[in-house]
């Protein structure tokens, strides 16, 4: 087991004592490695093992008598003078009234507190010199690309669902042909997705580069400023081979989600390798890296050549690191898995869904909508999608906490409280 008395002289003490629990830290490690990409890899393989839609029996036409097609057409239909087809409209989604009144709700409350958390973050970061070095600085970049995301849906919701998503008046036809602000919107959208997860790698990685090194503070200041250059530059260009991908990819496009906004859509294979396998390849590098940076930092908060009140000082200070990391780690995890976890799972499904979705038009053609069952319902996942519309939310939040530990900007928001307070008190005198 680890040693976790305080030593009482400057000589360090062996992290492992017996073979036994050497064996037991073995096997912790590789427990959490294996729990951190099982998590990371989950909607991998959702979309792996994609579910077959039902086949139907082969039914001999010549012998059976078509009903008449309903005309005026049954809701929510609507009438393709073209085809005389009746045919779903491009505001329709799969949500009930209910369920759409929930999104609503829960999408103002995710961006409200997005685009909140974010200016007093921000301003946070202009104000401490110490957050505006390089890695420190890197949080700011991820939670400003969640922020511009944020911003993207709120623009959307404000421009109203058809003028923002429907090419046309017909849902089939608006959903191969994007307007130009839903093309425009998956575009950006996808890029700082891709950025968000190219950063928190980097941020990763330095983090462990620097405690292996052994210089937890700071690098040189020169060292700093090379490799923030060339994060960056991998950071924010890379992102742009994805999304030039689905630009010039055939059967994907940028698609209409939800009437919330444009993601790829269209072939599988190119819409999930281009989205979502970046981004869980990117979860799981990441909080590998944190994982050995709270392994080191946990293993050496004993080992010091000082002794009595700053062995306990340095003690306490790595224990809060460590504390921070594993918030970090979870934080992140949790997010990914608000936000694609759903996705996958509506592409497992999406081959049944669609089929029932079709059963369920076809029926209202020649029936009324009370004897057309919703079985595409159960295939939608949609208080899933409604639940991971909080993850921006989440995510500002998870990035005031983690801020929250740094004891330089808890001083500065409770400045800012007493100045808001007086400001107030002396208004209403």
């Amino acid at each position: 087991m680890i040693d976790s008395s305080l030593s009482s002289s400057g000589d360090q003490k062996p992290l492992i004592h017996h073979e036994r629990n050497r064996c037991l830290l073995g096997l912790i490690i590789i427990t959490s490695l294996l729990l951190i990409w099982g998590v990371s890899l989950l909607p991998t393989i959702f979309y792996a093992n994609t579910r077959p839609a039902p086949v139907e029996p082969h039914v001999n036409m010549s012998n059976q008598t078509m009903p008449m097609p309903l005309y005026p057409c049954s809701h929510p239909l609507i009438l393709n003078k073209k085809s005389k087809m009746c045919v779903p409209p491009c505001p329709w989604v799969m949500l009930t009234s209910t369920e759409q009144f929930a999104m609503q709700v829960v999408d103002n409350l995710s961006i409200s507190v997005s685009l909140l958390s974010f200016i007093i973050i921000l301003a946070t970061w202009i104000r401490i010199k110490q957050l505006r070095c390089f890695p420190h600085i890197i949080p700011l970049y991820i939670l400003g690309s969640q922020s511009v995301i944020t911003f993207l849906v709120a623009v959307a919701n404000g421009m109203g669902k058809e003028k923002a998503f429907c090419s046309s008046k017909f849902f089939a036809h608006a959903v191969v042909n994007p307007t130009t602000f839903c093309t425009a919107q998956g575009v950006l959208i996808h890029y700082f997705s891709s950025a968000i997860s190219l950063w928190f790698v980097v941020y990763s990685i330095n983090l462990l580069q620097m405690i292996c090194s052994g210089n937890v503070v700071s690098l040189q200041r020169n060292t700093y400023k090379v490799m923030h250059v060339a994060c960056s530059v991998t950071c924010w260009l890379l992102p742009w081979i994805p999304v030039g991908v689905v630009l010039g990819s055939k059967s994907t496009s940028y698609r209409p989600m939800m009437g919330r906004l444009c993601f790829p859509g269209g072939s599988e294979g190119t819409a999930f390798f281009t989205t979502t396998f970046i981004s869980t390849v990117s979860l799981g590098v990441g909080c590998t890296c944190l994982f050995f940076v709270v392994y080191k930092l946990f293993m050496q908060r004993n080992i010091s050549m000082v002794i009595g009140k700053q062995a306990e000082e340095r003690k306490k200070k790595m224990t809060k690191v460590v504390k921070r990391l594993v918030f970090l780690m979870l934080g992140y995890a949790v997010i990914n898995a608000l936000t694609f976890i759903p996705i996958s799972i509506m592409q497992q499904h999406s081959k049944q869904l669609e089929y029932y979705i079709n059963q369920y038009f076809s029926c209202l053609m020649f029936s009324q909508p009370d004897h057309c069952p919703k079985t595409y319902e159960k295939y939608a996942f949609s208080s899933a999608q409604i639940v991971s519309t909080l993850s921006s939310a989440f995510f500002a939040l998870i990035t005031v906490c983690f801020l929250a530990f740094n004891k330089q900007s808890r001083k500065l928001w409770s400045f800012w409280w007493f100045r808001l307070q007086s400001c107030c008190s002396g208004d209403s005198q």
